[in-house]
């Protein structure tokens, strides 16, 4: 293939751009490990305390070295890593309610600062007007205006 190279996003590494030695990459339990663990980030996590609550801490990878890794069978997570991830579970189902149900704006406040410390793109930059102010951008990114959709929606104009 003459010197091409293919950069695997999930090892972070390059490799010879040949059918059959990215097909044995790609088959690599080191391989389908980064690529679970680089997943797992996107997961919900609910989902994820519920999966590790049920599991028993791990006696190796306390010790600082587990050979299973993800495919291990018992929990990851320290007692104070468990107490986190289900504080922003509980958040996230506050979040979720109805709004007649009861919240208070610490809860709101913390969660946000929780999902922003977990999740750093989950704030829209396009929703900040001063960003909007600032830069040109183009009439599909821009927010609608209310106005002057029900203006065009009372005037009837026929279409074809």
């Amino acid at each position: 293939m003459g010197g091409k190279r293919y950069f695997c996003d999930y090892c972070q590494c390059y490799i010879t751009n040949d059918v059959n030695v990215r097909k044995t990459h790609n088959d690599a339990v080191s391989h389908k490990i980064n690529k679970i663990r680089y997943l797992r980030k996107f997961d919900d996590p609910r989902k994820i305390y519920k999966e590790e609550i049920r599991k028993t801490p791990c006696y190796h990878f306390l010790k600082g070295r587990c050979r299973y890794d993800l495919y291990c069978q018992s929990s990851h997570y320290t007692p104070k890593q468990l107490e986190e991830l289900k504080l922003l579970a509980d958040n996230l189902e506050k979040k979720e309610k109805p709004p007649y149900t009861a919240t208070t704006n610490v809860s709101e406040g913390t969660s946000q600062q929780l999902l922003m410390h977990v999740l750093p793109w989950a704030k829209n930059t396009l929703q900040n007007k001063k960003f909007l102010k600032k830069k040109n951008l183009p009439p599909s990114l821009k927010p609608i205006k209310l106005k002057k959709l029900s203006t065009i929606l009372n005037h009837s104009i026929s279409w074809g």
